[in-house]
């Protein structure tokens, strides 16, 4: 019998029945004192008298503990099973649940019921009705229900053994009983029921694997019933045992403990170089070589003393995988309960084998040599090595194959080199276990006359015969290759011609590399690649997730009390607007339907949440009859440059005083226009000298357009536009903000193509487009003359994939910064970017200008706006800045004398000193200098509005018939000595930060000796850096005060049927859920992200103890791989470029994927053999499998040593592996280093489980920590 229960349960069972088999069932004893002696001692099972724990049994199968489960496995069944043919059951299948044969009958469904209470069998019996049995689809019928019901509860009813039993020799009368399973579990139980109650029957009691030839009548009968190795048979003869035979004695000493065989005695004299005695493979070496080979541990792990249980775990699947092994190796020699015995005693049991490698070991040991051997590095040709140049005998060689199936390498091994390095190792690890030395080979004098010597040949000769047969194969293939009229020098010649090309070109190449420098040389690479566009135009999602978003926000704050019965604010113009230039009908409809559902509610405090939705109501109503627009409703902010008490200097941005918007900015500069003066941004027309001259009709129709984007706005529907130069913080990025809030489409380039990136554009179109506008996104180098043909081409083209533009702007902006450079140290950076600023801006121009000719496009001229600057080297120390900047001007004269009329427009926007730039960013701190002597910087966003406005209709017009110059530089062109006012001002606050940093450290010391060191800690806290703060977020329960207007719901949900779910789990591209989430909403990980991901990753690992690295006790993370400490802060700036690159969807990455390279892709190719193969190694069941597949295309045979040999004849057909480039070379990949045994899985389990398996342990755990769950036990 099988029980399950609690453990003082158990434990009292154990006494009752250790006493009744000590004093008999009429035995006095008292259950209540056993009772009492449990609750004292408390002890973990043990093994009784007539009790055996049975450890690792995690399920209690057989138990009513599994009711549960029954219906859920019906379903499973009913699914799989489907309809039942009664004769294959009836009077054939015994079940479990019964003890009973199979059969359709009213009495057998009461007995069915009558065990399972079964509903369904139940209502069959309700049903009943015998004239229906005569009907063949009743009856199978009935039968399928039946089954599928004696399986459903066989899960959670007893098993009926004993009635089994008595039905199978007593009722039946059977004779010859055959189990099939991987141990012979049931052929023990029955052997000792026939012995101890059945007395007077006789039967046979044969396994599968122990007694395949019995079974199968491989020997004759009479032969079979006398052997008792080959069956149990139990006999009717009272207190009788199996005896084991005398030959049952092991015939070596077990291993591990002691070497296989005794070591040898020291050999003197000739003796010393005898042949090793050939030995039978002993018992135990082969059982310890079959567990330690499935266990993939070495040999050295298993003990002796351990049992298969004890090194298994408790993993019953693999214990019965191993015996099933076994028993195919040892035949009907293992005995019952083996899994108890210790593998020593084990061996014992076993007795004597055949020597040699058995039906289990030598398939393992083809296995490995042909899949992990190279080509030519055959069994045969092993043993050959073993025997010639180790002085092995067959059966030491598959003592020796043992060891090697331990040691078995994890990939294919590559060469011969290789693969005798590794037979080297194996032969020597051999050796030490069993004790012998190998024959020292003797050269061909020294070894002459000894008697028993192996043959040897010095390496001398060896080494002169092979000379000579490679001489003797060269001259064959010259006489050959004369014959055939082929030039066996002709390679040779081409390769050396080759070469010397080769070394030509790399000659230039190096001069080149010279000359230009590596700087340049890189930075002139194309990165164009049409199939990386990124296209957003998704604007009525973002609108509606934006709405919702702000209705949300409102509903939370009007929960508030600080803020309730109070109106909300309603004033967020740029919000409104920006849903204004989304809107359509489907915004509407959200809008209508979220106003419904909150006056339903009959809440007052949502009363500002409703005035709010119908203000976005009515405002989307009335942009629906007009287009989107680019309004300009934000305050200019001016520069400040702040010294605290501390010396820290900081830079901000404040608003301006007397200028709260745009339309007031503009008024501003209009003053100067009043007084008959140049205003700080204007417009200069070109005189018939060449000259450029203020012109007041040109500014006054420039600020007019800049007026209309302050005010009402101005629309860019159906214009298409192209920015370079957009990066974040630029001022290209801001033009590209209001094209799209005007509702034009926009190509934007971008030099630094990667994630971050297209999710920095992603949210720039979130937050701006309009109805009708896109946002297209390409990587691009203006360095590259590739690049720039290859993108005009796609603007153009009418191929597929092309864009087919016709082009309304072009804003050229890209550049990089060249700060430090000057005359004396001109280098290869600063003739990339006068490339990148000039020659290749006009190469761009050329490039439109002749495809707009190509297409016939001269009606409509391309408006180009050229960055042009004050800065003529007034700065000095930005290399050939201000002479870009000199040679735009001339595309002025260009678009007369090169014929640009009618396909460009030139406008040149001096750009004046714009704050936060990639090129000026590091001058901020002086920027408030600069405006104090004088001059106006501008924002990004600022400079933006103001080029924006020369798009206007107007300048358009007065631009197509000649080109414009636009001063941009708020009167920074008319300052002298602006490089020395800039250098001052950062003399000045250098200065000024030192004194008072001085100032402030001479008062913490006086503070310090005054008040002890109550200012020390003050001090060094600022030293301290920042520790993360990992948290696991849980969701807070809402007040019912809160959840009130959802009370009319109650009642509707029935609570029973509801699922909570209160924690989740996943193992996925970016780790886990948290993680994921970071990057997916904020485009880049935390500290405690990158921590946890780190970690994940095994980059990292945390420290408790002494540190070696600085000598010192140390408690944090270090790396993993030099071990030294890393803060936590240190910890985003050091991994964070490696973590985004090696998680996520990404390039395949080999190891990760169990050898798969895209670039390499595996296929079969099916190819049909022309000419006879030369033959090659096989195991003897290969072989066969080989010729039942092609039949008479095959030949095999046997060779003299056991092995067999494969020649596949003309007409056969094999299938090759061949690689092939995969059309998708990126998935989403676990991260790179992720391991199951990091989150305390053990590595076994590991090395034994299917990852899905680990991911989902692991996921499983984050899910219950998550939930809260502290100890696994709190499950039960």
């Amino acid at each position: 019998y099988v029980v399950a229960g609690s453990l003082a349960n158990l434990a009292v069972l154990r006494l009752v029945l250790d006493n009744m088999a000590a004093n008999g069932c009429s035995g006095e004893f008292s259950i209540e004192q056993m009772v009492k002696q449990v609750q004292v001692t408390s002890e973990t099972p043990v093994r009784g008298m007539a009790t055996i724990p049975l450890t690792g049994i995690n399920v209690p199968f057989h138990s009513r503990l599994l009711l549960e489960g029954v219906a859920l496995f019906r379903d499973v069944l009913q699914a799989k099973v489907g309809m039942v043919e009664p004769d294959t059951l009836e009077q054939r299948y015994i079940p479990n649940l019964t003890g009973m044969p199979f059969e359709v009958s009213q009495e057998y469904f009461k007995l069915v019921y009558d065990a399972t209470k079964s509903s369904v069998i139940k209502e069959a019996l309700n049903n009943w009705n015998n004239a229906l049995l005569d009907v063949p689809a009743e009856r199978s019928r009935l039968a399928t229900i039946l089954l599928v019901e004696l399986l459903s509860y066989q899960l959670a009813s007893p098993v009926q053994w004993i009635k089994t039993q008595d039905y199978l020799f007593n009722i039946a009368g059977v004779q010859r009983m055959v189990e099939i399973g991987p141990s012979p579990v049931l052929c023990g139980m029955a052997a000792k029921t026939l012995e101890a109650v059945l007395k007077s029957k006789r039967a046979e009691l044969l396994h599968i694997e122990r007694d395949h030839d019995a079974i199968y009548y491989v020997q004759p009968e009479s032969k079979i019933l006398d052997n008792s190795n080959a069956a149990v048979t139990v006999a009717a003869t009272p207190g009788t045992e199996p005896q084991p035979e005398a030959s049952a004695k092991p015939e070596s000493k077990p291993a591990n403990s002691e070497p296989s065989q005794p070591p040898p005695q020291p050999q003197v004299g000739s003796e010393a170089n005898a042949p090793i005695a050939d030995q039978p493979v002993p018992v135990l070496d082969a059982i310890l070589a079959i567990i330690a080979f499935k266990a993939k541990k070495p040999l050295g792990d298993i003990s002796i003393q351990q049992s298969i249980k004890s090194l298994v775990a408790g993993k019953s699947t693999f214990q019965n995988e191993l015996l099933g092994d076994l028993q195919k190796e040892f035949g009907n020699k293992i005995p019952d309960k083996a899994e108890e015995m210790s593998l020593k005693e084990l061996a014992s049991a076993v007795g004597s084998s055949g020597g040699s490698l058995g039906k289990c070991t030598q398939p393992f040991v083809a296995r490995m040599f042909n899949s992990k051997m190279p080509g030519g590095f055959s069994l045969a040709q092993t043993r050959s090595t073993l025997q010639t140049s180790y002085g092995l005998g067959p059966l030491r060689q598959d003592a020796l194959f043992l060891v090697a199936l331990t040691m078995e390498p994890v990939s294919r091994l590559t060469s011969e080199a290789e693969a005798s390095a590794w037979l080297s190792t194996v032969a020597q690890t051999y050796a030490a276990r069993v004790g012998i030395s190998y024959v020292v080979s003797l050269d061909s004098t020294g070894g002459a006359g000894r008697k028993g010597a192996v043959p040897a040949i010095s390496s001398a000769e060896m080494q002169k015969i092979r000379q000579q047969e490679v001489a003797h194969i060269q001259q064959q293939i010259q006489v050959l290759a004369r014959y055939a009229g082929i030039d066996l020098l002709d390679g040779t010649r081409s390769a050396g011609r080759e070469k010397a090309v080769s070394a030509e070109l790399q000659s230039e190449l190096d001069q080149a590399k010279i000359e230009l420098g590596d700087e340049f040389m890189t930075g002139v690479l194309p990165q164009f690649d049409a199939r990386k566009a990124r296209h957003f135009d998704s604007y009525w999602n973002w609108a509606r997730q934006d709405a919702y978003e702000w209705i949300q926000q409102a509903i939370a704050m009007c929960s508030l009390d600080t803020i309730r019965d109070k109106h909300l604010d309603l004033c967020n113009a740029t919000r409104v607007q920006r849903l204004k230039n989304c809107a359509n009908a489907e915004l509407l409809e959200l809008l209508s339907g979220t106003a419904k559902v909150l006056r339903t509610s009959n809440n007052s405090m949502l009363e500002p949440v409703v005035q709010l939705v119908d203000t976005l109501h009515k405002a989307c109503q009335q942009a629906l009859e007009n287009t989107p627009v680019y309004c300009e409703l934000s305050a200019p902010m001016q520069p400040k440059t702040r010294i605290s008490a501390k010396g820290d200097v900081s830079y901000t941005e404040i608003a301006r005083k007397n200028e709260p918007t745009y339309a007031a900015f503009i008024e501003r500069i209009q003053l100067a226009m009043l007084s008959d003066q140049v205003p700080p941004i204007h417009m200069s027309k070109q005189t018939s000298s060449g000259q450029w001259m203020y012109n007041r009709e040109f500014t006054s129709v420039y600020f007019d357009g800049l007026s209309d984007i302050a005010r009402q706005g101005v629309s860019y529907v159906g214009k298409t536009a192209l920015v370079t130069g957009c990066g974040r913080g630029s001022i290209g990025a801001e033009i590209v903000r209001g094209l799209l809030m005007g509702g034009a489409k926009v190509l934007a380039t971008t030099s630094s193509y990667s994630r971050k990136t297209t999710l920095f554009f992603e949210d720039m179109y979130r937050e701006c487009g309009s109805r009708g506008s896109e946002l297209i996104v390409v990587p691009f180098n203006q360095g590259s003359v590739q690049d720039i043909n290859s993108l005009v081409s796609y603007i153009f083209g009418t191929g597929a994939g092309d864009l087919s533009w016709n082009l309304d702007y072009v804003f050229p902006f890209a550049a990089i910064s060249d700060i430090g450079s000057m005359a004396t140290n001109l280098g290869s950076h600063s003739e990339l970017a006068q490339r990148i600023m000039l020659t290749n801006v006009m190469r761009l121009l050329g490039a439109i200008k002749s495809a707009q000719a190509s297409l016939k496009c001269s009606v409509k001229p391309v408006l180009v706006v050229l960055p042009l600057s004050p800065n003529h080297g007034n700065f000095g120390g930005d290399g050939l800045y201000g002479e870009c900047k000199i040679g735009l001007e001339t595309a002025f004269n260009r678009w007369a004398s090169e014929g640009w009329e009618g396909y460009l427009s030139i406008i040149g926007a001096v750009i004046g000193w714009v704050r936060g730039t990639g090129l000026m960013s590091s001058n901020n701190i002086v920027a408030q200098a600069i405006e104090d002597s004088g001059a106006r910087t501008f924002t990004t966003h600022e400079s933006a509005f103001t080029i924006l406005g020369l798009l206007c209709p107007q300048i358009s017009y007065v631009v197509h018939k000649q080109p414009v110059w636009v001063n941009l530089d708020g009167g920074l062109g008319c300052m002298k000595n602006l490089g020395a006012i800039g250098l001052a001002e950062r003399d000045r606050i250098e200065r000024r930060s030192k004194i008072l940093s001085g100032i402030n450290l001479e008062n913490s010391s006086d503070i310090a000796i005054l008040f002890g060191n109550k200012m020390s800690d003050t001090v060094d806290a600022q030293d301290r850096s920042p520790l993360a703060k990992p948290t696991r977020y849980f969701p807070t329960a809402k007040s019912y005060d809160y959840l009130e207007h959802l009370r009319h719901m109650q009642g509707m949900v029935n609570l029973d049927k509801v699922v909570v779910i209160t924690g989740y789990g996943e193992v996925s591209p970016y780790g886990n859920a948290e993680t994921r989430w970071e990057i997916e909403a904020f485009g880049e990980l935390t500290m405690e992200g990158c921590i946890e991901l780190a970690w994940i990753m095994g980059l990292i690992k945390h420290h408790n103890g002494p540190l070696a690295l600085i000598d010192q006790h140390y408690t944090g993370w270090v790396d993993a791989k030099s071990g030294e400490s890393v803060r936590d802060v240190d910890i985003k700036p050091r991994y964070h470029e490696y973590i985004l690159a090696h998680t996520g969807i990404r390039p395949i990455e080999p190891e990760l994927s169990n050898g798969y390279n895209p670039d390499k892709k595996a296929v079969i190719q099916e190819m049909l053999i022309e000419h006879d193969m030369e033959p090659f190694e096989a195991s003897v069941d290969e072989a066969a499998a080989f010729k039942q597949s092609n039949g008479d295309r095959v030949d095999i045979w046997e060779n003299t040593n056991g092995t067999w040999l494969v020649r596949f004849l003309k007409g056969a057909v094999i299938h090759v592996p061949m690689s092939v480039s995969a059309a998708s070379f990126a998935a989403g990949l676990i991260p790179t280093g992720w391991s199951a045994a990091r989150f305390g899985i053990p590595e076994d389990i590991v090395n034994q489980v299917d990852p899905i398996t680990l991911f989902t342990l692991v996921a499983t755990v984050e899910a219950l920590v998550r939930s809260g769950f502290t100890d696994p036990y709190e499950l039960y």
